[in-house]
C-alpha cells in the first residue's frame, strides 16, 4: 500500500479535497491489462511502486525503492476550459520518491521530484505494449514480461532490468482491496510480487552490480481511508520457500487496528486472501528518528494462523526514513528493508522483504 501503497499520497495539497465528487471503487475493478497498467486520471490519487533487495556477487546487500505518484487537483468537471488555453494550466501533479539502502553502511539515500503535468516536464503513455513514465531522468517502463527502472540524482544513481517470475495478481476481490469499514473506503490494487532483477547502483564514485527481487504495487483511489484513520503499516515479503505475502494494518488514532488485509502467493503464482479476523501483528521494538523525533516500530511478530505461518520481521537498518525535500506539503514516512525468520506449517524460513509505515510523523488524516 502504497506502495499504499503505500496509501499515502499525494498529500501535498490537501485542500483540494473534493473527494465526493470523485468517481469511487466500490467494487470489483474489472481491469484489463496492458491498458490498466496507466492512469485512471478521474481518481484522485494513484501510484507506481517498486521496491526490491539486492546484493553484489561478493554478497553486499542493498535495497531500493522507487515510486511515481499521480494527484489529481479536483474532481472531474471542476475546472472550466479557458478561451485561451495555457501552458500553466493543470489538472494533476506529479511526484516520485527515490530511496537506496546500503545496508553494510548503515546509509539511506534518498531523494524526490514535483512536477506538473505538462509536456516536457512528465511523459506516459504505451510503447510496444508496455507503460512508461519518465520524469527528467527518473524512468518506468512497465510490461508484461520486461519491465525497466531508472534514477539517476547528484549522490546515487541506479538502473534496472525486471522480469515477472510470478503472473501479476489482483487483491482482494478483483483488485477490490478494502482499506476502512464502508465499501467505498478501498482501492483497484494489483501487483507483480516476484521480479528477478539485474542492474546497478552508482554512489561515491563506485558502481555495484546486482541481482536480486523486487516487487512492484499499483494502486488507485479517490477515499481509501475512514475519518479516524491515522496511518498504515504494509509489508511485502519474499519468503525463501518461494511464497511471497502482502500484509497490512490501518491504524485508528489511539492506535488500535481498523482494518487488516493480506494476500498469500505460492511459488506458482496461485494467490488466496488472508481474513481479517486470522491475524496477529505484535510490535517488538522501537526507533526514534534524531530528525523528526518519530517513533517507529522496526521490529514485527505476525501470525497468520489460517496459513500456517509464525513470522519475526526486523530491519537491518534502522534510519531509512523518507524525508521529502523538494516536495513541498509532503509526508514524512519510513520505507525500508526487512529481513524475516519463521515457520509455516512447521518448517523453518526466511526471506527478506520492504515496510511502508505511515502517520508516526504525521497524520495521514484528510490527506487522502
Amino acid at each position: 500500500m502504497k506502495k499504499l501503497r503505500v496509501f499515502f499520497l499525494l498529500c501535498f495539497f490537501p485542500f483540494f479535497a473534493f473527494a465526493g465528487e470523485y468517481p469511487r471503487v466500490d467494487g470489483p475493478c474489472g481491469l484489463v491489462f496492458p491498458k490498466d497498467h496507466g492512469p485512471h486520471p478521474d481518481f484522485r490519487t494513484e501510484w507506481w511502486y517498486y521496491t526490491g533487495n539486492l546484493m553484489t556477487d561478493t554478497g553486499r546487500p542493498f535495497g531500493y525503492q522507487l515510486t511515481f505518484f499521480r494527484s489529481r487537483l479536483g474532481p472531474p468537471g471542476r475546472f472550466a476550459q479557458p478561451e485561451k488555453p495555457s501552458p500553466w494550466r493543470t489538472e494533476e501533479i506529479w511526484m516520485a520518491h527515490g530511496a537506496v539502502s546500503d545496508i553494510e553502511a548503515g546509509k539511506h539515500y534518498h531523494a524526490s521530484r514535483l512536477m506538473r503535468a505538462e509536456p516536457g516536464m512528465v511523459s506516459w503513455g504505451m510503447e510496444d505494449a508496455a507503460f512508461f513514465i519518465h520524469m527528467g531522468r527518473w524512468k518506468m517502463h512497465l510490461g508484461e514480461k520486461r519491465q525497466h527502472l531508472e534514477l539517476m540524482e547528484h549522490d546515487f544513481a541506479f538502473s534496472f532490468d525486471l522480469e515477472p517470475e510470478k503472473p501479476l495478481i489482483l487483491h482482494g476481490d478483483g483488485g477490490y482491496s478494502l482499506k476502512g469499514n464502508a465499501p467505498e473506503r478501498a482501492s483497484c490494487y494489483y501487483s507483480f510480487t516476484r521480479l528477478k532483477t539485474r542492474g546497478s547502483i552508482h554512489f561515491g564514485g563506485e558502481k555495484h552490480g546486482l541481482e536480486g527481487w523486487s516487487w512492484m504495487d499499483h494502486e488507485f483511489s479517490s477515499e481509501p481511508l475512514d475519518p479516524d484513520a491515522v496511518g498504515w503499516d504494509w509489508f511485502s515479503l519474499h519468503l525463501s520457500d518461494g511464497y511471497d505475502l502482502m500484509f497490512f494494518q490501518v491504524r485508528a488514532k489511539d492506535g488500535s487496528a481498523l482494518i487488516y488485509s493480506g494476500t498469500l502467493v505460492d511459488p506458482e503464482g496461485k494467490s488466496v486472501s488472508i481474513p481479517m479476523e486470522d491475524v496477529a501483528l505484535s510490535v517488538q521494538s522501537f526507533w526514534r528518528s534524531p530528525e523528526s523525533g518519530a517513533v517507529y516500530p522496526v521490529a514485527w511478530r505476525l501470525l497468520l494462523p489460517s496459513v500456517d505461518l509464525e513470522l519475526y520481521l526486523q530491519t537491518p537498518l534502522k534510519d531509512q526514513e523518507m524525508r521529502p525535500k523538494d516536495s513541498p506539503g509532503s509526508v514524512i514516512y519510513w520505507e525500508g528493508s526487512i529481513l524475516v525468520s519463521g515457520t509455516r506449517k512447521g518448517k523453518a524460513l526466511t526471506g527478506k522483504g520492504y515496510a511502508e509505515l505511515t502517520g508516526y510523523a504525521d497524520s495521514m488524516a484528510g490527506r487522502l
